[in-house]
């Protein structure tokens, strides 16, 4: 038993047998939600002027990363 305070620092793929997207999963999802106006993309539009525009741009530009 640990009794002194600890952290664990776990890599991303300690979330997989939980069903958690990993990498371009959870790129995709992020993409999604933001087209979908899905939370993230209600969130953006809430916080900055001009959300509609920069969720969108988000979207696109996390899409020509490459990293899908």
């Amino acid at each position: 038993m640990i009794t002194t305070p600890t952290v664990l620092i776990l890599g991303a793929g300690a979330s997989f047998p939980y069903n958690y997207p990993l990498g371009r999963s959870l790129l995709w999802k992020v993409v999604q939600a933001c087209r979908t106006n899905a939370a993230i993309g209600r969130m953006i539009n809430l916080t900055v002027q001009d959300g509609a525009n920069l969720r969108d741009r988000f979207a696109e530009e996390l899409l020509a990363s490459g990293m899908l």
